[in-house]
């Protein structure tokens, strides 16, 4: 029984009474703001997640034509050395006359 009324006695006293509700109060502010920043910080991770995946779009996107500039590019060198190649229509001389080729329109 001792326990009991020593409990008692704490209950009664005047400072646990002025301190249990400032011990309740910070205790419901501290669970509040912990769930207001557990709430604001997966609100921050899901536009993160968002502004990845437009990213990741907008790579694509870029690889996309990256790949067709160099399609044109080999393209272009590859017709840029035909036309600099020494049997090209183009540059071939004529043995008789010393000119180009009639087949070039020249």
């Amino acid at each position: 029984m001792m326990p009991m009324k020593t409990m008692q006695a704490v209950a009664e006293h005047s400072l646990f009474k002025a301190a249990t509700p400032l011990v309740a109060a910070a205790l419901i502010g501290s669970v509040t703001w912990i769930f207001v920043t557990v709430m604001s910080l997966d609100k921050d991770i899901h536009l993160m997640r968002n502004q990845i995946e437009d990213i990741y779009e907008g790579m694509k996107e870029i690889e996309e034509k990256t790949e067709e500039i160099e399609n044109l590019i080999t393209g272009l060198r590859i017709r840029f050395a035909e036309l600099l190649s020494p049997g090209h229509p183009y540059n071939r001389i004529d043995p008789y006359n010393n000119n180009r080729s009639e087949q070039t329109g020249q």
